[in-house]
């Protein structure tokens, strides 16, 4: 019962958070993803070489995320191929477990080759973990680039105050934005 009221009051307030969510349209969304991958690269030299390589980027330029035991989670995203925009994606997790704050961060999935992409697209977006991370203002502790792996997941431009350890379902859905 108590866990239903926590994830009442934080589906309530997830949605106080506004529009801001969701982009109104594929220009919206793909110019908020560019920038997003743009600062990724100066801030991380190293991702370069990784756009240079992967078969498709999948970027979320704004996750937001609040937890009080449990978390939620929400974004939209857009899948590049061949640097061009090809899908776009809405992102909802769930965490349970040691959880607590508020944060804003982006994303940006390299699938390095073309099996790691169609491995995700067969998947049906599920993704079920632990997860851990401490936030304070704008820092996050991990993400690293490593040449070996066929995907990559580079979590940046954090802001907020969050704690989080827990275990994490992950949901990602090819939507059809408005144009």
């Amino acid at each position: 019962m108590k866990l239903l009221a926590t994830a009442l009051i934080l589906t309530l307030l997830f949605g106080s958070l506004g529009s801001d969510l969701h982009a109104d349209s594929t220009i919206e969304l793909e110019r908020n993803s560019m920038g997003a991958l743009s600062k990724l690269y100066r801030e991380n030299s190293r991702t370069v070489d990784l756009y240079d390589h992967a078969a498709a980027i999948l970027v979320f330029p704004e996750v937001h995320k609040l937890g009080v035991g449990l978390a939620l989670q929400t974004a939209t995203g857009v899948l590049f191929l061949n640097r061009r925009p090809t899908d776009y994606f809405n992102l909802t997790g769930f965490s349970v477990g040691l959880e607590l704050g508020v944060q804003k961060y982006s994303c940006a999935i390299f699938f390095m080759d073309q099996e790691a992409l169609e491995e995700f697209y067969r998947s049906s977006g599920f993704r079920l973990g632990l997860s851990g991370s401490v936030v304070i203002a704008d820092e996050l502790l991990g993400a690293c680039a490593h040449p070996d792996r066929r995907i990559q997941t580079f979590l940046f431009d954090q802001t907020g105050m969050m704690l989080s350890l827990g275990m994490e379902l992950i949901k990602t859905t090819k939507y059809y934005p408005s144009k």
